[in-house]
């Protein structure tokens, strides 16, 4: 069964190492979001008056070639 999203997908990068996805529902189900082929459960976060807002996030495993830009001005 196919839902319409009332809100999102919001997607979000937190502490360098975590993608987030947020998104606002009108139904109270069970929902999963894939991150590189990892199905992780979204957890409602809150009920509002024009839906469900759910949360779900993963946490990105650095590698050893990471590099962390810095920022110039």
């Amino acid at each position: 069964m196919s839902q319409k999203l009332v809100l999102g997908p919001l997607l979000s990068v937190e502490d360098d190492n975590k993608y987030v996805v947020c998104f606002l529902n009108k139904t109270n189900l069970n929902y999963s979001v894939i991150f590189n082929n990892i199905m992780v459960k979204a957890t409602k976060f809150v009920s509002l008056n024009s839906g469900y807002f759910y949360r779900a996030k993963y946490n990105i495993k650095q590698s050893k070639n990471s590099r962390i830009m810095k920022k110039v001005f």
